[in-house]
């Protein structure tokens, strides 16, 4: 299954030599240092064509932190408990809530090996765009986008409208004369969201501190109610009747069915992992730490939702008792059932509603840099002010701001249709597993042509293929299933207008695509990495012809050497050792107006490979356009053709009889995902210009 490569003794004595190729490659980014990342970082940033603008400042316990608290899992299956109770009962529950756990496994496990492969904050978009055929890569990856922004921003209001919704529901109990009215509710969601912003503004650089602290919080909460609960309980039900007695409350044809469709609530508490992937370019060493998050973060949820899914199925005797409860939610009727006593339950409710309104706090932060990453690539309206992110306050604060009203406007439609603003909500669901269901096939259809994926310090290895299948095969039914209606007959009011948003975004998006989309969507870097063995035979291709200054665009930049650059690119090289660069380039350009060879003391490495980097210095933000390399091709390296690997790869390099001099004098670049990249062919069908 996945694996963690943990650093060798061999990497540990190499890897300051190794910095030769990278240290200084913050010059030119408003980043101090510190929070570059690592080597591994800023090569992933290199070969993915982006320009490090946010601090990473998240590490392993605060990015598992972060997703465990956003998703919420036990908070979600105590809240949302009635619609399982309606279609399915107890047993429904457990075996709904097992169902998908084995699910999240498998799903998890693709996307965990997707991030590390390309650790960027695009996410599922990005990877659409990487493993999709070339032919329908560009329209795939724009809806993916589309659909994951309005999910995201749907998810949004919709766990901030729960935290107001159980606020109104706890004043019920406590006031039996209280009417709660739509305003009501709506005004405590702008309050949940207008909480949750002050951590993404003013407080951002403390928000992984936070995160920690909120872990123990969402841990440490559990325990604090389901102990009460399972102590005070006047009965409990038998093993026999908790797990297995199903329940059939939306009078459906099967209770096999009524148990599917009561899958909503579990499924709505273990989805949305991909929240840390969004996060990825504020991770610390993100091509190793961000899948392991994610792997510990699903472990962590599922043993705290088993605790209380066994709460839950052991202390409800009696459904009927608590379904048809005034508070709206029958976890609140439940607690004070238990209990007798007003400040107990209160308690227990509030640690639910802190939980809750702390895991917005990880949702705005994901959905503004969902939208981000979306707008950097030329995705939505109003792109460049989107992907805006100011030196002085490295957020992307355009976004979160965006994210914060967005989040007001959907609360307001609570004031005319309750259904309507559910049906928003609800969209969340569809939305991720969609995203899931595109970015794992494309992954499966890359594998099924044979083609060859990057390298990831996570891998699946040959079991890959297996894992995307069976991650698919309980996506696709999940989706088919997060359509139906919770009960029958079915009314407007009770309706499940899902399926009438998610049509509406794949519309509207499909015709924004057309008129526009097309035309501003830049076409993302899909660069590979090459695997580099301990030993080997091959020598990197020449290529055939050198662009000449008159070049424009992103791949004349690549093919152009630092000689014909001018002294101000030639400043903005950020690689140390700039001087005996630029003097051994000039060297260079005296031997092309001669006629001489080109090859240097480098060894036989093309110096075409240089002017990759003199694109990211100067042209950060901009992706490759629809006439740029696209294809590339693997070639395995040796020591007479060295090519610096990621730094989980180091060890695998023999050591030089000099490491230092050879260092200084040869300097070779860090590569991009491949050594060799196939350009577009001429008429002739040779191949053009390209660069590593």
């Amino acid at each position: 299954m996945a694996g963690f490569d943990e650093p060798s003794a061999s990497y540990g004595e190499t890897k300051d030599r190794a910095k030769v190729e990278l240290h200084d490659l913050s010059e030119g980014s408003p980043i101090e240092g510190k929070y570059m990342g690592t080597d591994s970082d800023r090569h992933d940033m290199l070969v993915l064509g982006r320009k490090q603008v946010l601090r990473r400042n998240f590490q392993f316990l605060s990015t598992v932190g972060f997703a465990a608290v956003l998703i919420s899992t036990w908070e979600i299956l105590f809240a949302n408990v009635l619609f399982s109770l309606t279609d399915g009962g107890t047993a429904g529950i457990f075996w709904g809530y097992t169902v998908t756990v084995i699910a999240s496994i498998f799903i998890y496990l693709s996307v965990g090996e997707m991030a590390s492969m390309s650790p960027t904050a695009g996410g599922q978009y990005h990877w659409v765009s990487e493993f999709s055929p070339p032919w329908c890569q560009k329209y795939l990856s724009y809806i993916t986008g589309w659909i994951l922004a309005t999910g995201w921003q749907g998810s949004v209001v919709g766990l901030s409208f729960l935290a107001g919704t159980i606020i109104q529901g706890l004043i019920t109990l406590n006031n039996s004369s209280y009417n709660p009215q739509p305003w009501h509710g709506t005004l405590l969601v702008i309050a949940v969201v207008l909480f949750a912003i002050v951590f993404n503004t003013s407080m951002a650089k403390q928000l992984p501190m936070v995160e920690i602290v909120i872990l123990f919080i969402h841990i440490l909460g559990l325990f604090a109610i389901v102990i009460p609960l399972l102590v005070m309980a006047p009965s409990r039900n038998s093993g026999r009747t908790a797990l297995l007695d199903f329940y059939n409350g939306g009078n459906w044809s099967t209770v096999g069915l009524a148990t599917m469709i009561g899958l909503l609530t579990p499924l709505g508490s273990m989805l949305g992992f991909d929240c840390a992937v969004h996060m990825s370019e504020e991770i610390r060493d993100a091509s190793d730490t961000l899948p392991r998050s994610i792997f510990w973060g699903v472990v962590l949820n599922v043993i705290l939702g088993y605790l209380a899914v066994f709460t839950l199925c052991f202390t409800i005797t009696d459904p009927s008792a608590i379904l048809n409860t005034a508070t709206k939610y029958p976890f609140i009727q439940l607690f004070y059932n238990i209990t007798n006593s007003y400040v107990g339950t209160n308690i227990m409710v509030a640690i639910i509603i802190i939980a809750l309104v702390c895991a917005v706090i990880a949702e705005i932060a994901t959905a503004s840099r969902q939208i981000w990453s979306f707008a950097r690539d030329g995705g939505l309206p109003f792109s460049p002010f989107l992907s805006k992110v100011s030196p002085s306050f490295p957020i992307p604060l355009n976004a979160v701001i965006v994210s914060f009203l967005c989040g007001i406007v959907i609360s307001l439609i609570n004031l005319g249709s309750a259904v309507a603003l559910n049906a928003i909500i609800s969209l969340t669901i569809s939305a991720l597993l969609a995203s899931y269901i595109l970015s794992i096939g494309c992954i499966l259809s890359k594998r099924l042509r044979r083609e060859p994926l990057p390298s990831a310090r996570w891998s699946l290895g040959r079991a890959g293929m297996a894992v995307n299948i069976i991650a698919l095969v309980f996506l696709v039914a999940f989706f088919v299933f997060c359509f139906f209606p919770t009960a029958t007959p079915v009314q407007p009011d009770t309706m499940n207008w899902n399926i009438v948003m998610f049509g509406g975004i794949f519309v509207w998006a499909t015709v924004f695509y057309v008129v526009k989309g097309r035309k501003t969507l830049k076409k993302i870097a899909t660069v590979q990495d090459s695997d580099v063995p301990a030993t080997g035979t091959a020598t990197p291709s020449i290529p055939k012809k050198r662009a000449s200054e008159a070049e424009v665009g992103p791949s004349a930049l690549r093919n152009t050497s630092h000689a014909s650059l001018g002294p101000e690119r030639q400043k903005s090289l950020p690689i140390p050792g700039r001087k005996a660069h630029l003097e051994q380039d000039h060297q260079l350009a005296q031997q092309d107006q001669d006629g001489q060879s080109r090859t240097t003391e480098r060894g036989s490495k093309s110096m075409d490979e240089r002017p990759l980097l003199d694109k990211i210095s100067e042209e950060p933000d901009v992706m490759f356009d629809d006439n740029d390399i696209s294809h590339h091709q693997r070639v395995v390296c040796s020591p007479e053709s060295p090519v610096l690997p990621r730094p989980h790869q180091r060890h695998a390099l023999p050591l030089p009889p000099d490491p230092v001099n050879h260092f200084r004098e040869a300097s070779p670049r860090p590569q991009s995902r491949n050594s060799t990249l196939k350009g577009p062919r001429t008429s002739q069908g040779e191949i053009s210009d390209h660069a590593a």
